[in-house]
């Protein structure tokens, strides 16, 4: 039963992670979202905005696919970004700025 119950948030994330990079596929994003939302300018590339959904879809696929030392990386790995999103979400929301996000494709405002 206890592994049953802790595999669920890693499903989840995975699910989420999945499912935001599709729809970040077929929506792409512009950097004027990642602006609004305060992204560092260093990391403001069209590369790495093009590349994002696809790792999203990476990472969500190895954590379905993948145990042991891997999965715990790509679980690590999830874990940061989820962090840097919250972040960049509480900050834009206590900054009290007009931010947007388009984290599952459609860009809407962030509250």
């Amino acid at each position: 039963m206890l592994h049953s119950v802790s595999v669920v948030p890693v499903l989840l994330t995975a699910a989420v992670l999945i499912v935001s990079g599709a729809a970040k596929l077929r929506q792409p994003d512009d950097l004027a979202g990642w602006d609004s939302l305060g992204v560092p300018k260093s990391l403001q590339r069209s590369w790495l905005l093009k590349l994002h959904p696809w790792g999203e879809i990476g990472l969500g696929a190895v954590l379905l696919v993948f145990g042991g030392p891997i999965g715990t990386l790509a679980s690590v790995g999830a874990l940061g970004l989820m962090v840097a999103y919250l972040l960049l979400v509480v900050r834009a929301v206590r900054a009290g700025e007009d931010a947007s996000c388009a984290c599952f494709g459609t860009r809407k405002r962030v509250t």
